[in-house]
């Protein structure tokens, strides 16, 4: 506590400096928040490993935003310091009164049940608002990380109030944990807008999660969490990321750092593009595909464009030989990292479409008896996440000049069937 008095005390010592210098106000804020990061990562450095973060917030209250926010609750020196912003009524009724969210593990009898002291909002100006609980009880712990765990739909209005609560509760990191891709740069975009000083994680989750009801979510599949940045970043906020992955190993989501981490959202992009968007269309589950020869013979087909568009479109985002990106302003130059390893060093794009097709099968096969989220979208009424799955593979192949004709007619036929009303649907 001694340590963080007086490290803030001289934050606030160098921001009175700083106004009597001539430079100007995004300049003396950078420094500001340059200097802060480093009184962290000191800071930080003395903790145990995962006490870095003071607080979490999930945007997204479904299946996969519950059971993360749940998990982590779970950590005893997580208890009530994780928020859960939600717009389901039902659900945050049900976290009020129980006090958090209950998670169970699929195939136990109870013995894998835990309650997460999740504290629920309808609201970022809430969470905002509980700053100053925090201050009271544990000033050293001021890291603060959000998780967006929405549908594509909702990216925008989730990374506005991404941006709100960053800003105001000193900036951390964000991580995405969305199907398709082009989220990214949507969040990016807002935090550069509204001059928000946080990093930008891309995360893939590989597990899966249902919910029987509000207040409970279920996890039913063990699948890892890849998290990586998708451009240059200092030293302190990777070592922020570390502390990040700890706390996800305790919260038991296992959890590993893939420096090609966009290499690595075109491969889950690919195995979507060739299964989720067939399976909505048919109302069938994943398995079903391979049998069918008409609905195999099109997934190969899927599989192959989203292929090519993917190698083309890292080809072309690979950096000059000996050119670091570095989004750092050149007022306060970024600690000097090794440049990223080539976007294309993963086997399996490396391989080629062959490889990519083998993994789709695999993939289907795996996770027959599921019913994949288009699938869930369709069947309950809701849009699908087409546009950001098949549509992205189509918007990329038409800038790189890769023909998509498969992918671009079950863009087409989703779409329709988005714009149908009951009245068009012929039941007999």
């Amino acid at each position: 506590s001694a340590l963080f008095s007086k490290v803030r005390t001289g934050l606030e010592s160098t921001r009175g400096m700083l106004r009597s210098l001539s430079l100007s106000a995004g300049s003396r804020r950078m420094v500001c928040d340059r200097l802060r990061s480093t009184s962290r990562f000191f800071c930080m450095d003395m903790k145990k490993p995962g006490d870095g973060i003071g607080r979490v917030v999930v945007i997204g209250g479904g299946s996969v935003g519950s059971l993360f926010s749940g998990r982590i609750a779970a950590i005893k020196a997580m208890k009530e310091r994780v928020w859960l912003l939600t717009q389901w009524q039902e659900h945050f009724t049900a976290m009020s009164e129980m006090k958090g969210i209950v998670v169970r593990e699929e195939g136990t009898a109870g013995a894998e049940t835990m309650m997460g002291a999740v504290r629920p909002a309808s609201s970022a100006k809430i969470i905002i608002e509980s700053r100053a609980d925090f201050a009271r009880t544990d000033p050293g712990r001021f890291q603060t990380v959000v998780f967006l765990a929405v549908k594509q739909g909702q990216i925008r209005q989730a990374a506005e109030q991404a941006a709100q609560i960053l800003h105001e509760l000193g900036g951390g990191l964000c991580v995405t944990l969305l199907n398709g891709m082009g989220h990214i740069e949507v969040v990016k975009n807002t935090f550069k807008y509204h001059d928000v000083r946080a990093a930008v994680v891309h995360g893939l989750f590989y597990g899966g999660a249902h919910m029987p009801g509000p207040g409970m979510v279920v996890h039913s599949g063990a699948g890892v969490l890849e998290l990586g940045f998708t451009s240059h970043t200092d030293d302190i906020t990777h070592a922020l990321l570390n502390d990040l992955c700890e706390l996800l190993r305790l919260a038991r989501l296992p959890t590993r750092l893939n420096p090609n981490i966009t290499a690595a959202a075109w491969e889950k992009l690919i195995v979507n593009a060739s299964i989720n968007a067939l399976t909505a269309l048919l109302h069938v589950r994943n398995g079903a595909l391979p049998s069918l020869p008409p609905a195999s013979l099109l997934m190969h087909q899927l599989c192959y464009e989203a292929h090519a568009v993917a190698v083309a479109a890292l080809h072309a985002a690979a950096p000059a030989p000996g050119i670091t990106p570095n989004e750092v302003s050149e007022d306060v130059p970024a600690m000097p990292r090794p440049p990223p390893s080539h976007p294309l060093s993963t086997s399996l794009l490396d391989a080629g479409p062959g490889a990519c097709l083998e993994r789709v099968l695999a993939v289907a096969e795996q996770t027959a008896h599921n019913k994949s989220s288009m699938l869930q979208d369709v069947l309950g009424g809701k849009r699908t996440e087409v546009e950001a799955i098949n549509g992205f593979v189509v918007a990329q192949g038409e800038r790189l000049g890769v023909p998509t004709p498969v992918n671009r007619t079950l863009l087409l036929l989703l779409q329709a069937l988005h714009q149908l009303s009951p009245a068009d649907i012929v039941s007999e």
